[in-house]
Order: structure tokens, then sequence, then C-alpha cells
């Protein structure tokens, strides 16, 4: 006799059965397609599992012969037409799992009649009408779930069915899931409340009414208590006073739970053992129209994972919650709470959800948030909060609009919002508030429309708006800046308006990336300090200017790709490079139209490690004394994509010594480090690239 047949995953075809009597058929997790032979129920089965397949048919009404049968799952198939009255005949049957298929018709109360059965599945289908009388004959029964179906009617008339759930077992009702499933429309089912052994109840979104009965606080063993989105009442103040020593899991969010919060345990606020939850993970009663104050006891539940109480009337200030160590979402938006956010709550390792908008906070926020990493997202809008001097939230979800609650932090000095998924315009009054900034970043959003002109930036040192749509032209701006990043933007006009304005101080500088036109102006040559200049991918013409030369502090020059529409740069390159760039490391001319023979001085680059001047119409030989560079003069030349490596790093410790220098603030030396990085992972990258395109002829474009 076959004991046992197991086909492996994905064995398409028909439902092959076995010839002789087999006591385990697992076909489960397979392909198998068509209908239920008829003679399955010729077959002495112990066990029957075709579950996560696709099968296409009627359950045949051929498996009440199979009258030892002790688990039929059909779960997770495409099973269509009623459930066979037949199945009530399978006397030994203990576990019946026909969920998420599409059977329908009502729940034969031949089901009845199965006084071993202790698990049914049936959640899933498009299954009506009520729960059948016979069901009190499930003596043994431990697990009945029948969530998304439409089932109506269940209410107090269901009480035999209490007599069907064992005491000694953990027992599961379950009859959740949407609005359009189960709309029961019918009061809570108080026959819940007589099961003693009961852990679980989940009944959301199935539109019951009337009150939620306060013996529920009372069931002993109750883990899971999920009644959301209904029309339930309840008293909050004797519901929190029952036995609920076990519940992890208290939702009873979108009902209306009345009554104010300071009377629930009034005077056992420092206790935690008399709190009246004390196992709770998870406390979700959103717009359940609760009034009163956080209780103390709600910030010793040590175990708290999620604490949803927004769109309630709370009022007074946020308890201490220093002790929720396992603590990761809190929402307590649209509610009354007034006074200040405590640095304990920053300090909580697991906070990546913080919600506290449209409250009547009004203290100062903590003096800064740079160093929270785990938080990815906050909102504190809507309030009066004030006193953020450094901010930094790279990469944390603020977006899509721009964080309103900013609107009220006039001390800072430091912003880091890159990369946070941020869209659309600033709004004005950031920069009725920005003049204190002396950093600013905004890269990699998708922030778009022109920037005021002038911009009120008036000590700003590093501004990074890099990475996203902003168009119109440059603006001018106010002060002295050291670290400007532009690029990949749809910035346009003429360069030499906006390169006039600005200062000596330029460490770095970069529009690369854009729709700018015109010359360079000479105007660029009284940046002294300048260190990184990235004109490249814009639609800039003319020759390099000679004013460029007093630029002695420049290691890296990036001028390629300005050969677009009828604009480019043309000319010799200067003889003066060899001289005036003695620091030089990086010269980038590739495609444009600059001609001429290579000049000499090149060879006087003694710093030079890359020189690309591929795709222009450069005549005669490359100094061979040029240092140690590698070349890109023309098509076919090999690059080691390890020498990059090197010269990234190289670089990176090149220009850390004049920002240490100049940037004396912690704030601006973090910003410093971040630029660093950014710039190494930009020329690894590079590199990587540029390898890729000599080695395959210029077929890869780097």
């Amino acid at each position: 006799m076959m004991r046992s047949c197991n086909l492996g995953p994905s064995f398409p075809g028909r439902i092959p059965l076995p010839s002789n009597q087999t006591a385990v058929l697992d076909l489960s997790n397979n392909k198998f397609s068509g209908p239920i032979p008829e003679t399955v129920g010729d077959i002495s089965f112990f066990i029957l599992s075709l579950a996560s397949n696709q099968i296409i048919s009627a359950i045949p009404t051929s498996v009440g012969r199979m009258q030892t049968v002790h688990v039929i799952d059909l779960s997770r198939n495409n099973l269509t037409g009623r459930i066979p009255k037949s199945i009530g005949n399978c006397g030994f049957l203990q576990i019946l799992d026909l969920q998420n298929n599409y059977l329908t018709g009502r729940i034969p109360s031949s089901l009845g009649q199965l006084t071993h059965l202790q698990t049914i599945h049936l959640r899933d289908n498009m299954i009506t009408g009520r729960l059948p009388s016979s069901f009190k004959n499930l003596s043994r029964l431990k697990t009945l779930d029948l969530g998304c179906n439409r089932l109506t009617g269940i209410h107090n008339g269901n009480a035999q069915l209490v007599d069907c759930l064992d005491s000694d077992r953990e027992a599961l009702i379950d009859f959740k899931e949407d609005l359009s499933f189960n709309k029961f429309f019918a009061e809570f089912p108080n026959w819940l409340v007589n099961i003693s052994s009961l852990v679980y109840v989940d009944i959301r979104y199935s539109q019951l009414h009337g009150s939620i009965p306060l013996a529920l606080s009372m069931l002993p063993i109750l883990q899971f208590l999920h009644v959301e989105f209904n029309h339930l009442k309840a008293n909050s103040s004797p519901l929190f006073q029952g036995s609920w020593k076990n519940l992890e899991v208290l939702n009873l969010g979108i009902n209306i739970i009345y009554g104010e919060f300071t009377q629930i345990l009034e005077g056992t606020d420092d206790c935690l053992s008399k709190s009246p939850v004390p196992s709770l993970q998870y406390l979700l009663l959103r717009r359940s129209r609760l009034v009163g104050k956080l209780l103390t006891w709600l910030g010793q539940i040590q175990n708290l994972v999620e604490r949803c109480l927004n769109y309630n009337l709370f009022h007074g200030p946020i308890p201490d919650l220093g002790a929720l160590r396992c603590l990761a979402t809190l929402l307590l938006g649209k509610n009354e709470l007034n006074g200040t956010l405590s640095d304990t709550l920053f300090q909580l390792p697991k906070l990546s959800i913080l919600d506290v908008s449209d409250n009547q906070l009004t203290e100062s926020l903590p003096y800064s948030l740079a160093w929270v990493s785990m938080l990815s997202v906050l909102d504190v809008s809507f309030n009066c909060l004030t006193g953020l001097q450094s901010l930094d939230m790279a990469s944390f979800l603020l977006g899509p609009s721009f964080p309103a609650w900013l609107k009220y932090q006039s001390n800072l000095s430091y912003l880091d919002f890159s990369n946070a998924s941020l869209s659309g315009s600033i709004p004005s009054w950031f920069w009725d508030i920005s003049g204190g900034l002396n950093s600013l970043n905004l890269s990699f959003n998708q922030l778009k429309g022109q920037l005021p002109n002038p911009l009120n930036l008036q000590e700003v040192a590093f501004l990074d708006l890099s990475s996203n749509l902003f168009e119109g032209p440059i603006p001018l701006l106010l002060a002295g800046i050291q670290v400007l990043d532009l690029s990949d933007n749809r910035f346009s006009g003429l360069i030499a308006k906006m390169i006039s304005g600005f200062t000596q101080f330029w460490i770095f500088l970069s529009f690369a990336g854009n729709q700018l036109i015109g010359e360079i102006p000479d105007s660029i040559g009284q940046t002294f300090s300048s260190i990184i200049i990235d004109l490249s991918r814009n639609n800039l013409s003319g020759s390099i200017p000679s004013n460029m030369a007093n630029c002695r502090q420049l290691q890296v020059l990036d001028i390629q790709n300005n050969y677009q529409e009828r604009h480019w740069m043309t000319g010799n390159i200067p003889s003066w490079f060899g001289h005036g760039f003695q620091n030089l490391r990086i010269l980038r001319l590739r495609s444009n139209t600059f001609s001429g023979e290579l000049p000499s001085s090149l060879s006087s680059l003694g710093s030079l490690q890359i020189l690309d001047l591929a795709e222009n119409e450069l005549e005669g030989d490359y100094p061979t004394s040029a240092g140690t560079a590698e070349c890109a003069i023309a098509d076919g030349y090999s690059v080691d994509k390890w020498f990059y490596l090197a010269v990234g790093l190289g670089f990176a410790a090149g220009i850390l010594v004049p920002c240490f220098i100049l940037i004396v603030q912690r704030t601006w030396s973090d910003v410093c480090f971040s630029f660093v990085d950014k710039t190494a992972n930009g020329l690894l990258y590079w590199g990587q690239e540029t390898t890729a395109f000599f080695k395959t002829g210029g077929d890869h474009n780097p």
C-alpha cells in the first residue's frame, strides 16, 4: 500500500489519483488544474491536501464517501459552487480548510454532524446566510474562521455556539475584514463573553451596532480583540477595569468609546502592576471620541510596540514615555495635547513613526534631532513648536508636501531634508525663516518651481539643491558661500549673470546637468579658493577665460559635454594650464569642440591623475611627462577602474584640509564629511563607467 504521495513544486497537469488505498495524498503547491475527479471518494484517505493549485471546479459530492478522512485541505484554488452537504458524512473529519476560493451559498447544516471537527477555515469566499444552528453539536470546535464572506445576522440567537467550544482549548473566533463582506447589521454577539477560553476575537468592518459588553474585559486569557470600524459604543472607564492581564492587541478604533480616560484606575498611575493591560503591545483607539488626559501608566507598558490614539479629544501634556523601549509607532495627532516633546521621546531606540500633528504643543523642540537614526516618519505640523537649531532628516519619509511645521523653526542654522520624498514647490514662508541658515541640503527630491531672486540665505556656507526639478535662472546669493551644488536640475539662462555676483570664498561649485547657456565669464577668476568647478552637461559656448588662471587651488575642472543645440565650448586649451593649475588632479573637457595642439605645458601638471579630452578636435602628441595621469584623448585607451578608487580616496583626503580650516562649526564639519563621501563615490562610479567606455571601443556612454 502507498503510504504517502507528495509531489514537488510546479508540477502541472490534471490531478492524478492513486489506484490503491493511500493514507496521505499531498499535492499542494503545484500547478494542477481541471476538476477534482469524482473517484476521489473511492479512496480511503487519512489526509487529502490539494491546497495552492489552480483547480477550477466544484467540490464533488463524492467526498462524502471518504468516511475515514481526518483532514481535507482544498484552500487557495479556484473552487466554485456550494459546499456539498455530503461532507457531513465524513464522520472522523477534524480539519476542513476551504479558504481563498469562490464558494457560494450557505454553510450546510450537515457540518454540525461532524462531532470530531476542531478547525473550520472558510474565509475569503462568497458564502452567504447565517451560521447553522447545528453548530451547537460541534463540541470539539477550536477554530472557526469565516472572515471575508457575505454572512449576515450574527447575534445573540447564536448563543448555542457557546456549547460547542471546549473550555479546555484556546478558542479562535474570526469574522473580520472588509465592509463589503460579512454585513451582519446586528448587535455585538454577547454570547462571546461566555467563552472562557476565548483567545482571539476579530469582528472588524462588520457593521455591528450596540454596546461592547463590559464582560469582555473579564475574559481571563483573551489576547487579541479587534472590533475596529463598526458602530459600537462603550464606556472607557469600566471597560479598562477588568482582568485583561494577557491582552496583547486592543483595537477599538472608529467606534464611540466615551468617558474620561482620567477615571481609569485613578490613583494607580505610578504602579505598573496595577495597570489594566500589563501585556499590551498594540493599543489602537483612533477616532474613538476619547477625552481626558493620557495617563502615566500608558508610558509604563514596557512591551508596547504601537500606540494609535489620533483623532480623539485628549488634552494635557504627553506623559513620560522613556520606558517604552519597544515602541516603534506613536500616533497622537488630531487631539488637544499641549506642553512640549521631551528629549526622552527621541531617545527611544526603536521609534520609527511619530505623529503629534494638529495639537496645541507650544514649547521648544529638543535642541537637535540630528542623531535620531531610527525615525523615518515625523509629523509635528499644525503646532507652535519652536527652538530647533539643527535638523538632520536625510532619507526620512517627510513628503510629499514640504513640512508645514517647519514654519515655526526660526532658529534653524542647519537643515538637511535630502532624499526625503518631497515634491512640489517650496512654500514662500520657508524663505522668510531661512536667513539664519548656514547649511541647507534639499538634494535628491522632486522639488520644482523657480527660486526667489535674490535668495534670503545671508549666512549660508553650504547649499545643496541638486537632483531636483528647479527651473528658471539661478538666483543671486546674498552671502559668501563655500559649497554650492545646483547640479541636475532645469536651471536656464546666461551663466555670466549667475557667476558674477559670487565671491572668492567658493570651495565647491557645481552647475552640472542644467540648461545654462553663454560664455563662462571672466569673473570666475575671482573665486581664488575654488577646489572644484563643475560646469558640465550644459549648453555653454566660447573659450576658457584667461582669468581662471587665478584659481590656483583648483583640483577638479569639469567642462565636459557642452556640445549641444548649436552651443559648444571651443578654442585652444590655454598654455597657462600647466603653470596655473599646479594642484589639478582631474581635468575633463570631453565632448566639446576644443581644437589645436595640446600645449606642452601640460607636462608640468605633476598632480594630474585623470585627463579626459576625448571627442574634441585636438591635434598633436600628448606630453608623456605629465605626472602619472591616466588619459583619455581618443578612443582606444584603457583605464584601470581600481586606479580611480585610489584617486577618489586621495582626492577626499586632499579636500579635508581646506574644509577643516574654513569650517569650524560642528554641523559644518558633518556637511564636509557628507560632501567628501558623495564626491569620492561619484569619482569611483565615473571611473568604472569610463573604463567600460574605452574597453568597449566607445559603445558604452559614461
